[in-house]
């Protein structure tokens, strides 16, 4: 879900029909914090891994006490979660979201799409043309 859609978060609670989500895999922040506190379903957990939007954020500390929620902090991972994930990708068990594979030549344009959100994936530089 793009969550700079307005409602995206009442878009996931209706495809959860009301039940909520049992994780969310958080990295955007500030903006959208609070409304992904509020997906979790009883005793769902948020991970937390980076702020890009802004650090200071508030929730409605009754999701914590009455769903019983996990809010876990946490890195992207050392070398060996890593090895493991490019593992499990080159069998093709884990399929990356690649939005544009962009050459080298072209990085501004990849910087302003990421600057404006027009892209939902990973935007790939390669060295030279394709």
């Amino acid at each position: 879900m793009n969550h700079r859609q307005e409602d995206w978060y009442k878009k996931v609670r209706d495809m959860t029909q009301k039940k909520g989500v049992d994780i969310v895999f958080e990295h955007i922040g500030k903006t959208v914090f609070p409304q992904e506190v509020s997906l979790l379903k009883m005793g769902g957990t948020l991970v937390s891994t980076g702020a890009t939007t802004g650090y200071d954020s508030t929730i409605d500390l009754r999701y914590l006490f009455f769903r019983g929620i996990n809010i876990v902090g946490a890195t992207q991972g050392t070398k060996a979660e890593l090895e493991e994930v490019l593992f499990w990708t080159s069998k093709k068990k884990i399929k990356p979201l690649i939005n544009a594979v962009l050459p080298f030549n072209e990085m501004v344009k990849g910087h302003l799409m990421m600057a404006n959100g027009d892209q939902i994936g990973k935007t790939i530089t390669t060295p030279q043309k394709l």
